[in-house]
């Protein structure tokens, strides 16, 4: 099975005249994303080091997979 970019499976259940909008805005906001990474972690590599950075980066990466998990227990222990 081959992979499809998360763009095109946006538009893929939109009409004609939605997918323009819809994907220029979901663009927009990706790259907006981009933007405000890239410049954050300038400031924080300005502002303390790389290791602080790394550090960052691995919060933003466990606190949600722990939030996921716990919420995915409580959901699992309701049912």
């Amino acid at each position: 099975m081959g992979y499809v970019a998360g763009s095109a499976l946006l538009t893929h259940g939109l009409s004609l005249a939605e997918r323009t909008r819809v994907q220029g805005l979901t663009d927009g906001l990706i790259w907006s994303s981009a933007a405000a990474a890239s410049l954050g972690s300038g400031l924080v590599v300005a502002a303390a080091n790389f290791a602080a950075l790394g550090l960052l980066g691995a919060a933003l990466v466990v606190v949600p997979t722990f939030v996921v998990i716990a919420r995915r227990s409580a959901v699992q222990a309701a049912a």
